[in-house]
Formats: structure tokens, sequence, C-alpha cells
């Protein structure tokens, strides 16, 4: 995408972009996002990737997601992502996650996740955090008088699946830092 192109939710949906490849039959690797910005407006998740084997996703800005900013489905594996960028400016979208990664085997690095409940979930296995920083806050006052939207219940990592690799990942004013779930 241009840098500065912007898919832009304008009503209710469950996302705004869903990729779904079938990768595993037709060995289609190494497809890519590049570039641009993906808003759910608080009306969407911004990005759901389903069953992609080598993705890539790179300098890429997901915006305001209602559910989650991006989804790593569970048939997505050897996904790399960098340089995203997930952050939610709106007000009542308490309870959204900026990254989900249910697949395995991927790797996420510099990456920074502002404003959402949950920075980052990982229901899969081996998948590799490097350099992620989640921060966790208050949204603006929509009037000066206003008392800000905390993000109240925030985790900044959120760790259930086995074999999960963290470097140099940070947690700034989320409710928890690290929560390790059942994880084995």
């Amino acid at each position: 995408l241009h840098k500065n192109a912007k898919l832009l939710a304008v009503k209710p949906m469950d996302c705004v972009l869903r990729v779904k490849n079938d990768a595993w039959r037709n060995l289609d690797l190494r497809d890519y996002i590049v570039g641009g910005a993906i808003d759910g407006n608080g009306l969407a998740s911004c990005l759901v990737l389903d069953r992609c084997w080598g993705y890539r996703l790179s300098n890429l800005k997901l915006f305001n997601p209602k559910k989650y900013g991006l989804v790593a489905g569970k048939g997505v594996v050897e996904l790399d992502a960098s340089g995203v960028y997930v952050l939610t400016r709106k007000h009542g979208l308490s309870g959204n996650t900026g990254i989900y990664a249910c697949g395995g085997d991927n790797h996420f690095t510099d990456i920074f996740v502002l404003d959402c409940t949950i920075g980052v979930r990982s229901k899969g296995a081996s998948n590799r955090f490097t350099r992620i920083h989640v921060w966790g806050g208050s949204l603006p006052r929509r009037t000066p008088d206003e008392v800000p939207e905390m993000l109240i219940d925030s985790v900044s990592f959120w760790i259930e699946g086995h074999s999960n690799l963290l470097r140099d990942c940070y947690s700034d004013t989320g409710g928890t830092g690290f929560l390790i779930d059942g994880a084995w």
C-alpha cells in the first residue's frame, strides 16, 4: 500500500481486511502487506490473517480496533511482522486487543501497541516477540473538565501458548505487565 493509503471502516463489520490464503495447498509463500493504515474506526477489527504461511507485514498502522488490531489465526505460521503500530484513540473500545497470535512459529518485532486493553495475547506456540513496546494509559479528554478514560484491567502481554520467547519487550502502565496463563 502507498504509505498514505488508508482503509477505513464506515459501518459495523467483523474486520476491515481479512486475508484468507490456502497456502498449505498452493505453497504460495512470502505474500506481504507493506505500508498504509487500516482503521477499524471503533466499528471493526483491523486485520485478520487466516491460513497464511510465510506472510510478511511491515510499516503498517492499525487504528481504533473494536476487538482486534491484528489477528494471526490458528493456520498462520512463519508470519514476519515488523514495524507495526497499533493505536486506539477512540473512546468506548475497552476490552480490545492489539495483537492476537493464535498460530505458531511467527516473529513479531519492533512493534508498538498503544492504549489497547490487551496489548499482545499469544495462544499459539513458539512465537517470538522482540522489541515489543506496549503502552497503556488514558485516552485524550473530550472536554477540558472530563475525567480521562483509563484502561481498566489492562494486560500488556498475556501468554497462554507454550514455548513463546519474549526479548526486549516492555510494558508501560498496564494494570498487569506479563500474565503467564497455563503456558507450559
